[in-house]
């Protein structure tokens, strides 16, 4: 029915599993110590084979059974919670069977300026009391206003970036906190399970406006994760999809770069005669391809070997590295920081919110319109920060290119 993968399982000896506990937003200790027992019981599992009508990282008993998957769910609907941006995307059953390839997605946009993307930046407000406020490019204009409104803003709390945070916490819990852009800590639990919640009702919304008489018992929802990513941080993902209302027995977790090679498998890249008739048809049985997910924070790589026409086999184990392409954001905020100076340009971050969130929007779109030929990206550099940096700097400069021509030289 749908483009996912299906993780099948061996499964060694072991002692019987817990039962788990229904999750609340507030975790007791013993709530804690199962959560760490079932990412011992994780590891107990080795996968040997995908299938594209299913998709797991977990023992069989925690998924939707495959019949369930292939009779029951009319909708299936992906989530994915990306460090640098997120979206997502859905499929009916019926438009499935008649074209693989036939998924939908939203396209965001952005207020100030002419951006669209299917997906919308990876960052989420909540207001003093901790409660959720806004996600995406809403929570970005929600935290410039309150800042241009000289409202009390360091009482907020705005986070952006922060899915490598569970790749780089070494001991994470349901207890450990994430902080905000101003220092102020949170729950990490509560930031996920929010911005999950907020893309899952979102797509909701959209289906309910599509179809009538759709239910919430009607739709699969599957949950993308880096293949990098450990158990504790899979078993996270999980319990933070659950506090944001998806029922664990809907709720699939697949990881990234498997779940591209299952789409890939389907795009048409090979020219074929039938009957006279030449057709472009997608990879044929023995065929054998390279994915690799360069997202914002992970790149993750896969190779996989085409079996048959439902079945794909693993030639390597997914793997990959923190080299996403914030690296390259944060090499051109450094080149910021170098040009106009640390304290200029930290002064602009503080008092220019919405020109700083503009330029690096600019960035982005010039990163993803940049050929390899290009040898040049103009990018507008906004009032405010050359007159920050005048301000800085009336005894060094003239203005900012002669400040860049010295850095060249160095």
């Amino acid at each position: 029915m749908a483009k996912y993968i299906r993780k099948v399982f061996k499964k060694k000896k072991s002692k019987k599993r817990t039962e788990d506990i229904p999750v609340a937003s507030e975790v007791s200790d013993d709530y804690e110590e199962l959560h760490l027992y079932e990412v011992e019981e994780e590891s107990r599992y080795d996968h040997v084979e995908f299938n594209q009508n299913a998709a797991s990282v977990k023992p069989e008993e925690d998924q939707p059974t495959e019949s369930s998957i292939d009779l029951n769910y009319l909708l299936v609907a992906a989530i994915d919670l990306g460090t640098a941006a997120s979206g997502y995307a859905f499929s009916f059953r019926n438009d499935f069977k008649a074209n693989p390839l036939k998924i939908s997605t939203h396209i965001w946009t952005a207020a100030t300026t002419v951006l669209r993307s299917a997906k919308t930046p990876t960052c989420i407000l909540f207001n003093p009391e901790g409660n959720f406020e806004a996600f995406g490019y809403e929570a970005q204009n929600k935290f410039s206003s309150l800042i241009t409104d000289e409202e009390n803003v360091e009482e907020w709390y705005y986070f952006d970036n922060f899915k490598m945070s569970l790749y780089e916490c070494k001991d994470l819990t349901f207890h450990t906190e994430i902080k905000a852009t101003n220092g102020k800590p949170l729950p990490a639990i509560t930031v996920f399970s929010e911005s999950i919640k907020y893309l899952k009702n979102h797509l909701t919304n959209r289906c309910l406006n599509m179809t009538c008489g759709l239910k919430d018992e009607d739709i699969l929802w599957t949950l993308t994760v880096p293949a990098i990513w450990n158990d504790k941080a899979k078993l996270f993902m999980r319990r933070a999809a659950e506090m944001a209302g998806i029922p664990r027995s809907q709720l699939l977790l697949a990881l990234e770069p498997e779940a591209g090679a299952i789409f890939c498998k389907h795009i048409p890249v090979e020219v074929r005669r039938f009957d006279e008739k030449d057709e472009v048809e997608g990879f044929q049985n023995g065929s054998r391809y390279m994915v690799i997910d360069a997202g914002g924070g992970t790149v993750d790589i896969t190779i996989h070997e085409v079996v048959d026409e439902q079945n794909i086999r693993e030639i390597y184990a997914a793997n990959g590295g923190p080299w996403g392409g914030n690296n390259i954001n944060k090499a051109f905020i450094d080149f910021l920081n170098e040009l106009f100076g640390v304290e200029t340009f930290e002064e602009f971050q503080r008092k220019c919110v919405d020109d700083c969130i503009d330029i690096i929007r600019e960035f982005e779109n010039k990163k993803q319109t940049m050929k390899i030929d290009d040898s040049n990206a103009v990018i507008r550099v906004p009032i405010g920060l050359t007159e920050l940096f005048k301000m800085h700097n009336k005894d060094t400069y003239t203005d900012v290119s002669s400040a860049y021509q010295i850095i060249r030289k160095i």
